[in-house]
Order: structure tokens, then sequence, then C-alpha cells
């Protein structure tokens, strides 16, 4: 579930038509010489507070009694009336016609126009609404509340304060847009839009009407300032769409003159914010933006409409994190319309909006704009010239005011698990690098990952590397991943390499008999987890290394020729008793072990026994020679070899037998050399002793050599 933090402050929202009385405002062009015709009547007080009935839609009016101006009225007169406790909006109409009821009046009118009621005049009004021209003020929803005031100059994000005037109407509000599971105690999955704005507008009417009663031009709109915060904050995914209405304003009839004709206007305001867009992100974002906004239309003669609408801003923002891709607009608005004497008249709207665009990747990764959408229309019933259902979007700005700076790649070393690991053997380190404009590292080569140790340097680049360690210790293995502008974030881990000492293995095993004054082969080797390529099992010593292995005979017993290497000729020389045989192995790095048997002495047999020279096992093809504790996967056939000498010249007999995993030996074949598969035997696999006995005919001795070692079939 993605989570979305949205703060966005949006100034000028509010298209607020709201029109604010300022009695300073000329209300009329004083060099110009205003013409009311005769039959226009303007409503005195006497008169005004003897209507008792007012239908504005059927245009009844009742006067409880008669006037002297009420007798002088005729069919055809137009009537004008400032506010009065009956007609709150006052009225312009005409006399269609006149009843007496009892002592009552009874007028059967029409809606008049102004371009009837004055021949000739012009109105020009700028006026400020303050908090003392509100009668009413209405919040629509819980979480909304309304404040009328001498405000303070607002703060932008960093606490300064923004060159705006003080403003005087300010609404709050705290709205969940949407609730996913409809239970409003679990919060995880709600789109809440909080926030505030604050606004100070101003109603801008104009009206020239010319002699012969011609209208020569006509403005309206609205000027205001205005201030708007928004927080919208939570989890949405999908389109979503959605706007509320928050507040409402009312204001008191406001009066005009020309000449002694009341123009009475009266403006409503409805406040609305919402959201629009594609959001699937986990976002924040903040902006303060003040405006000066002109929104508005004039018709002339001769000229038609002509947008007299503009804007002025600047904004402060912030950008802190996101999640996904995005483009979403938060926005405040208003609706209003300005009703003359009651019916309708001029309307505005206008939303003032942030816009977040957000790509994962992407350079940049988002773009914040502001502007401003607004339109004016009409609906004008109060003059002969028809201005009915006229339209006109006259505000559509978008600015860019931030974009993202480069962000910084992540990278995390996911491979090896462990953190010990064998000197010599490959390690492979494996890392999950992404840029947030470059996208994911493995599928693109607009960043790159290198690795470095803190004992050996550059141990090479990309998200997979294989490596091994020649010197034990411990070290730090640093992956860095480098994003396309240069930007770079490095993650680390510690390893362990050990040197683990030879495994050695001597062949035959220990307690097996031996014949005094019997010369015997001993095998011996070892195997090394820092060697080899590791794929078979452990590497083996080299045997001719004169470094890799020592053998010593406990006693008196001798060895024959050289004691290192894998193979030694030992002779024992006390019957009936029991030694110790020892191989030590070294490694290249200087880790030794040893492997220790003991072996039992016989009797020596009465006819000189024949001397064994030599002995091995061959992989045939390759001539590799095989040592005790080797691992081979074999395919091939084994290639098996011996001589030996009898001390009285008879001719020597060779017998060869092998067993798999300890289990009793069987006869392979006879003679000084044969080629051996060991498939031949059951149970192949695993742990295979070869030996060899010699015989001169009279004295045979068994295990004169023997070798064991690992054997596997070849997979597939």
């Amino acid at each position: 579930m993605k989570k979305i933090v949205f703060l966005l402050s949006l100034f000028g929202l509010t298209i607020l038509l709201t029109a604010c009385p300022n009695p300073s405002v000329p209300t009329g062009n004083e060099s110009e010489e205003v013409i009311i015709p005769e039959t226009t009547k303007v409503m005195n007080e006497e008169t005004r507070q003897l209507l008792s009935d007012y239908n504005p839609d059927t245009g009844y009016l009742r006067f409880a009694q008669s006037t002297p101006q009420l007798e002088s009225l005729n069919s055809g007169d137009i009537i004008a009336s400032e506010p009065g406790s009956v007609a709150p909006e006052g009225y312009l109409r005409r006399i269609k016609t006149l009843r007496q009821e009892g002592g009552a009046l009874i007028l059967e009118t029409e809606q008049a126009s102004l371009d009837q009621a004055v021949a000739q005049g012009s109105l020009s009004v700028e006026r400020a609404l303050k908090p003392e021209d509100i009668v009413a003020t209405k919040a629509l929803l819980k979480g909304v509340s309304i404040q009328l005031i001498e405000a303070e100059p607002s703060k932008n994000l960093s606490g300064q304060a923004l060159e705006t005037q003080a403003l005087n109407f300010k609404v709050d509000f705290n709205q969940v847009l949407l609730d996913a599971d409809g239970n409003n105690n679990t919060t995880a999955d709600q789109l809440k839009l909080n926030g505030s704005f604050a606004f100070s507008p101003k109603v801008i009417f104009d009206i020239d009407i010319k002699f012969l009663f011609r209208l020569q031009k006509l403005k309206l709109g609205m000027g205001f300032t205005e201030e708007v915060n928004l927080e919208l904050s939570g989890f949405a995914g999908g389109t979503l769409t959605k706007e509320i209405a928050v507040a409402q304003f009312y204001t008191a009839p406001l009066t005009f003159f020309i000449g002694p004709v009341p123009i009475v206007l009266t403006p409503k305001v409805d406040i609305n914010i919402g959201v629009d867009g594609q959001i699937g992100a986990e976002i924040s974002v903040g902006l303060d933006q003040s405006l000066d906004v002109t929104i508005g239309a004039e018709w002339r003669r001769g000229q038609g409409w002509q947008n007299i609408s503009g804007v002025d801003s600047n904004a402060d923002y912030y950008v802190d994190a996101f999640a996904l891709s995005m483009v979403a607009r938060a926005y405040a608005g208003a609706e209003a319309s300005i009703l003359l004497y009651g019916l309708a008249g001029p309307y505005l709207y206008g939303r003032a909006f942030a816009e977040i665009d957000v790509g994962v990747p992407r350079d940049p990764l988002w773009i914040l704009s502001a502007g401003l959408e607004a339109g004016v229309g009409f609906e004008v019933e109060i003059l002969s010239f028809t201005l009915v259902d006229w339209h006109k979007d006259v505000l559509n700005v978008k600015k860019e005011i931030g974009r993202a700076a480069n962000g910084k790649p992540s990278i995390e070393i996911t491979a090896p698990s462990g953190n010990s690991f064998d000197m010599n053997k490959l390690i492979d380190f494996e890392a999950e690098a992404s840029d947030p404009e470059d996208g994911n590292c493995f599928l693109n080569d607009k960043c790159t990952v290198s690795w470095s140790s803190s004992q050996d340097g550059n141990l090479g680049t990309g998200d997979f590397i294989s490596h091994s360690f020649a010197t034990g210790g411990v070290r730090t293995i640093t992956a860095t991943v480098t994003d396309s502008k240069g930007q770079s974030s490095s993650d680390s881990m510690t390893v362990t390499v050990v040197n683990t000492p030879p495994t050695v293995f001597i062949s035959p095993p220990s307690n097996q008999p031996l014949l005094n004054n019997v010369t015997y082969l001993l095998q011996g080797g070892a195997t090394d987890a820092n060697e080899g390529d590791g794929l078979s099992g452990p590497g083996t010593l080299v045997c001719n290394n004169p470094g890799s292995y020592a053998w010593t005979v406990q006693g008196s017993d001798e060895i024959i020729g050289s004691s290192t290497g894998c193979q030694v000729k030992v002779r024992f020389h006390n019957a009936n008793s029991s030694r110790d045989v020892t191989l030590s192995a070294t490694d290249p790095q200087g880790a030794s072990s040893s492997k220790t048997i003991s072996i039992s002495i016989g009797a020596a047999p009465a006819n000189p026994a024949p001397e064994i020279q030599d002995a091995k096992v061959l992989l045939k093809g390759s001539n590799q020679e095989v040592h005790a504790g080797e691992f081979h996967t074999l395919g091939s056939l084994l290639v098996l070899s011996a001589s030996a000498t009898d001390p009285e010249g008879d001719p020597i007999s060779y017998s060869w037998s092998a067993s798999f995993n300890g289990n009793p030996f069987q006869d392979i074949g006879t003679g000084a050399s044969l080629e051996f598969d060991p498939r031949d035997i059951p149970d192949t696999g695993g742990e295979l002793t070869i030996s060899l006995s010699i015989s001169d005919g009279t004295t045979t001795i068994p295990g004169v050599y023997s070798l064991t070692f690992k054997w596997f079939l070849p997979v597939g």
C-alpha cells in the first residue's frame, strides 16, 4: 500500500467574485451629464416602507396603501428601489398594470433593463469586501471552519513574511477525500486534504450608457489577493477525480448609483477543494504561492468582448520524497456569482493548482508546476442588449516552479550470505542497484557498479562478479553504484578469508598387519579446501613439491629412499610389534597438518620375499597419476602398473583387487600392467581402494601396495 503526502500552498485558488463595498470609490463619471428619463421612478423611503409583498419571479408587488409617489405611477413606467425588508436585493421593474385592492395598490411588472432606466450615465466601481459586509457564512462539512479576520501577513515555508496585504477571510478544512474500506478508524487507506486559504477580493463593475439608451461599455470582474495552503496526505491508487464544496459566503447587497438610480449587486461565493489525476505514490510536497489576480471581461460597442484577466505570482516550495509515478493536481477554487437586483448576472470561477508530475525512472524525477484556470460568463437580464450565456475561459496559466535535482542511486549487496570463506576459492558477489533517473542498473548501462576490497583494491565491475583471495584475513568489500550524472552510493560487507589446513590421507589404513623385513609402498596425499577449482571436491597438494609432504617412521624401521612426496618405500625390522607412521602435509601458504597410522609388524616369511620397486594408478588417456584421498570423476579406464624383484631371481606374479566403500575386495586382474574399469564393480561410486599382492611362487606378500581415493560417475 502506498502512501501519499501532498502538501500544497496554492494562493489564488478562489476566484472569488465577491464585491466589497468601499464608500470612497466614486459612483459615476462626474464629468458626464446623467440623463434619467421621466418614466424612471426611484422609490423613496416612504414608498419602500409600504411594500408588503414582492415576488421577483412573477413581478408581483403589493403596497399596503397608496402614496403620492405611487399615485403618480403609470403603466410603462420603470420603478427602481434600493434594498428593503421585503425586497432585500432591490428591484428594477417595468409596470404592466396597476390596480387597487381595498386600500392596497397592486402592480404587475416585468423585468426592466438598465439601458431603459438610464438614458445616459456611467458607473465605475472597484470595491473591496470586508468582514463587516458578510451577513452569513456556511461551513458545508464537518472539519471546516470559517474566520472573518484582520489577518497578519502570511509567512512562507522558511518563516519569512510574504509581501502581501493582510487577508480578511480564512477557511480551514480537514477532509477525507477517499476511504478505501469505509472505516474511519482505519486511516492507512485514507486520502486526506487538509489546509486553509485566506483571501481579500474586490469586485469590478464598469458600465457606460450613452444618449439614446445605447450601451457603450460593460466590464465585470474580480481582483483579489490570495494565499492558500493545502496538505494532501494518505493513500490512493489509480485515477482519482474528487471535488467537494467546503464553504459559502453571503454578503449584504451592495448599492451604487447612476444619478438617483440604485444599482444593487449581491455577491455569493462557494469555495471548493479537490484533487484530479493519476495517483500512485508516496510523496511530500510543499508549495507556498501568493497571487494578485484579475479575472473578468469587457464588452465595448463595435469591439465585442475583450479579456481583462491577468495574474502575478511568486512561490516557495519543497519536495521531499516519492515512490512510483503520478501526475496529479491539488487545487482550491471558487464559483462566484453577482446578482443584479437578485437576478442572474455575471458569474466567475477559478481554480489555482499545484501539479506534481513524478516519473520513476525519469530525468528529472519530478516537476512541480503552479497554475491558475479561470473563466467568466454573463447571464445579464437587466440590459436590453442580449448578453445571455456568454462564457469564456480567460486564464489558463501553468508555470514550472521546480524540478528534482539528480537523485542518489541506491545499492544493496545481496550475496554472498555468509562472512567466512576459503582462500583461493571463488566467491560470488552480487548487488541490486537502481537509480531514480536511470532505473534498474541491471537492465541498462546508464549506471555502473564497481567492487573493491580494503586489502586487495579493485575487484571488478558489474552487478555480479566472482573473485578469489590469495591471502587470508579480514577485509571490507564495498559495492559502489554511480549513476549517469556522477552521483554514487555504496554498500559494504565484511568477509573473513581463512586458510584451512590440508586434510592428510595414508593408505593402507591403520592397524593393517605388515610383515617384518618386507618392503612396502605406502601411499599418502592431502586435500586442501583452498586449492583446486572446488568443482569436484577440495584440491590436492602437488606430490612433487618438496615442501608439501614429509614422512616419518617410528623407531629403527627405515624409509628406503626419499621421505617426501606422495609415496614412500618402507621396511620394518621389529617383528611382533607396532609402529607409527606419520605423514605431514604443508600447503603453499604454510598451514600444515599430519596423519599418523599404527602398523602391526608380523614375523618375516621363511623364504626371502620379493621386493616391490614401484606401483601406480593412472587415468587412461591423460596419464595423470592418482594419489590417495583425491577426488576424480571418471568416464574412462584406469591403468594399473607395478614392478618388483626377487632376491632369488624367481619370476614375480601380480594380483590386483578392488573394493568400494569398505565392501569385500574383488579380484580385478593380474599382471604387471592392466586396464580396469571401476564400473565393473557393484556399488560403483564413492571411496575406491585398489590393492596389489606380489608372489615369487613361494612367498606371497598381500597389500604390498594399497591406494584409496574418491571416484564418482560423471553427471549425466
